[in-house]
């Protein structure tokens, strides 16, 4: 199985809009398949977050098949490095070259999505106390027709 992760240089990441011009894929696929090039281990930690590890040369950078968002930070041996989006929607890690790294990426999400988990959160309190009252009016007047209440009674 293939790995997630690619080191390429910064030449072979697609430079144009791919889908009119796909011949930039080219050295971008060629780098994929090019057996000669270390291998980088990739391990997903958790569902936010994924580990990968290997050398890294000079002058190299990662591509990583995982979809960008701002929401993704990552760190290299413990420092944080710039996480940046290609052409195709996904990861690139700028890394300091390094014979044997370690960068660990986590994923917090944005200002943008933690806000509508809470509007999310306030529509859902909402209808259910919404449900809850429509419920007990229904019981309410139902008791009252049935006889149960005395509407006058239940005024004092």
């Amino acid at each position: 199985m293939k790995s997630l992760a690619h080191l390429m240089t910064k030449d072979e990441l697609p430079s144009d809009d791919v889908v009119l011009h796909p011949q930039v894929l080219t050295k971008y696929v060629a780098a994929i398949e090019d057996a000669s090039r270390p291998t980088l281990n990739v391990r997903w930690t958790d569902t936010s977050a994924v580990t990968v590890s290997g050398p890294v040369p000079e002058g190299h950078v990662i591509a990583l098949q995982v979809s960008a968002d701002p929401g993704w930070r990552a760190k290299q041996d413990g420092r944080e490095i710039p996480v940046e989006e290609d052409r195709l929607g996904f990861i690139v890690l700028h890394p300091s070259p390094s014979p044997s790294t370690q960068i660990e990426l986590q994923y917090h999400g944005t200002l943008e999505q933690r806000i509508m988990a809470v509007v999310s959160i306030m529509a859902w309190v909402g209808a259910f106390a919404g449900l809850f009252l429509s419920s007990a009016k229904r019981t309410a007047r139902g008791q009252m027709v049935s006889g149960k209440i005395d509407p006058v009674r239940s005024l004092q």
